[in-house]
């Protein structure tokens, strides 16, 4: 049976700028199995064949796990995922008549995230996205045009526009 086959690691050297074609043929080799059959999966995310894991952005030190999934299985846990995504999102849903803003978030380090929030939301729920998309446990401000922004306002009582860049800086 494939789970059984796929439920051992195994063990893959390869160097940054190998295709994951060749570590899938590899893979299949050993255990036996059709290709056109799996998925190869990276950090949750299907991994392009033609891809490399330099370019994904692999740790070139250490070890780095991969899982290989039957395509039926990985299917059928993708559309679980979405129900439940979807379970969760009734509160977002009586929103829907709500007006959103796009904004950006971005760091010292220049990288950005992109948000859309409701209008009637307060700064401070942008401060917590970012920390949650960051891992961030210090405190920050939002800051627009070099002014500090007050988190306790609401999003529509602020100057923000669609697509507007705000700056995270250390508390």
């Amino acid at each position: 049976m494939v789970i059984d086959k796929l439920m051992k690691p195994i063990k893959i050297i390869v160097m940054d700028n190998t295709q994951f074609r060749v570590i899938l043929d590899n893979f299949c080799l050993r255990k036996k199995l059709k290709k056109d059959e799996l998925v190869l999966v990276y950090n949750d995310d299907v991994v392009f064949l033609s891809a490399t894991p330099g370019g994904i952005g692999m740790d070139t030190i250490g070890t780095n796990q991969m899982k290989v999934y039957p395509k039926t299985c990985y299917d059928s846990m993708m559309k679980e995922k979405e129900e439940k995504k979807l379970e969760r999102l009734p509160a977002e849903t009586e929103e829907v008549n709500e007006q959103k803003i796009r904004l950006q978030l971005r760091d010292k380090e220049n990288k950005c995230f992109p948000v859309t929030i409701s209008l009637s939301k307060k700064l401070e729920a942008l401060i917590q996205f970012y920390k949650k998309q960051t891992g961030c446990s210090t405190n920050v401000n939002l800051s627009l045009d070099g002014e500090i922004m007050d988190s306790s306002m609401m999003i529509n009582e602020t100057d923000l526009e669609d697509e507007d860049m705000i700056d995270v800086v250390q508390a």
